[in-house]
């Protein structure tokens, strides 16, 4: 995860995805909705957090960019 934030990303809805709040929010609690392009549909979904556990989760993510 260290550097993924504000990284650009290959998907299946598209080449170059921007890696930011919305899409990591997405990942988590949706992660079939966008798959990053070399990795499979085998994430669960964690739709049972509730935004401040999914927001405390962004927090560690981005903090690994610095």
């Amino acid at each position: 995860l260290k550097g993924l934030y504000m990284s650009r990303v290959a998907t299946d809805k598209g080449p170059d995805v921007l890696v930011d709040e919305e899409y990591l929010y997405q990942a988590i609690v949706a992660p079939e909705v966008e798959i990053r392009e070399g990795y499979g549909s085998f994430m669960p979904a964690y739709d049972y957090l509730d935004d401040a556990h999914v927001e405390a989760l962004i927090v560690l993510i981005k903090s690994l960019a610095e």
